[in-house]
């Protein structure tokens, strides 16, 4: 265990070491300041810019109607994945040609890995405290970093709709195809019934088919001179109201479903669409004439430590 004495004596011996190569290890700091800020002047300036959007709680436009409400981080997080897909990075390295930004040496079989890693390096996206989604860019260009952000706000609706109606589109194909299948039952088995209760003078019965009769009145039925067609025509009815009742299913599912294929899906919730910034956000000037000073004084020290500690010897 070291003891206040020898500590003592440490801190006095570091002391005196530098204060006997005050003067080198202040050059060397300066010289470390001085190409610092000399590595400032020639690394590319960047600017950033940022928007704010809050996805909707829903998927129907008319819940979004009643129940405006955002700020859930599920959604926030479902919006993110979107916002990262590989179609946006297409699309908007496609309209702003992002490689040509970067530098990017296509030639080379590894460049649509540089350009993966320099896009997500560059263009953020982040979930607030209040779950709200922050899209950030950082580019040399100003108004571009602005531009990007935006157009992926613009562009993020149209793939948002894409995703939650692909499955809503085979749903209603189904819905589609089960309903006019049921219904040119029905219509075949309508018009063979209104013929055979016309062919037996049962045209009376005809109120029975409408849609508004929900069960069939059986003594209207018996009440017929026709008892040898009546056991006949009763089954037929109740198989067409059946069937028909089947169709009313069918076609309540269908138009639900159309709706909902029909309809858009709630945009999302723009608080802040992205502004041009033109005070750049790197390199720090002051920040790397620090680190510059600090690691040349670092390196110095430990050069003189050596030097000393050799002569000693």
């Amino acid at each position: 265990m070291i003891t206040e004495k020898e500590q003592h004596s440490d801190l006095s011996a570091f002391l005196n070491f530098i204060k006997s190569n005050f003067r080198t290890l202040l050059i060397y700091s300066i010289i470390g300041a001085v190409l610092g800020l000399t590595l400032s002047l020639f690394i590319p300036k960047e600017y950033k810019s940022y928007g704010i959007v809050y996805p909707p709680s829903s998927t129907s436009i008319d819940n979004s109607i009643e129940f405006p409400n955002f700020g859930y981080d599920l959604e926030a997080d479902r919006l993110i994945q979107i916002l990262g897909s590989k179609e946006i990075r297409d699309s908007v390295n496609k309209k702003f040609d992002l490689v040509s930004h970067f530098e990017i040496n296509k030639e080379g079989p590894e460049w649509l890995d540089n350009f993966v890693k320099l896009y997500h390096k560059h263009i953020l996206f982040e979930r607030s405290s209040s779950m709200s989604v922050i899209i950030s860019a950082n580019t040399r260009d100003p108004e571009l970093s602005a531009q990007v952000v935006n157009f992926i706000i613009a562009s993020a609706d149209g793939l948002r709709e894409r995703i939650y109606k692909k499955n809503i589109n085979s749903a209603y194909e189904n819905a589609r195809i089960d309903y006019e299948l049921q219904k040119k039952r029905v219509d075949s088995t309508e018009v063979l019934l209104v013929e055979s209760l016309k062919r037996n003078n049962l045209s009376s019965l005809l109120m029975l088919m409408s849609d508004a009769q929900t069960s069939i009145d059986m003594d209207k039925l018996n009440s017929s001179d026709l008892s040898g067609v009546r056991a006949t025509i009763g089954s037929e009815l109740l198989a067409f109201k059946s069937s028909y009742e089947v169709l009313k299913e069918y076609k309540s599912r269908y138009i639900k479903i159309k709706k909902s294929f029909i309809n858009p899906i709630p945009k999302l919730f723009v608080i802040n669409y992205a502004e041009v910034f033109h005070k750049k956000t790197s390199p720090s000037v002051l920040l790397n004439i620090l680190l510059g000073a600090v690691f040349s004084l670092f390196a110095a020290t430990v050069i003189l430590l050596l030097k000393h500690s050799y002569a000693t010897k």
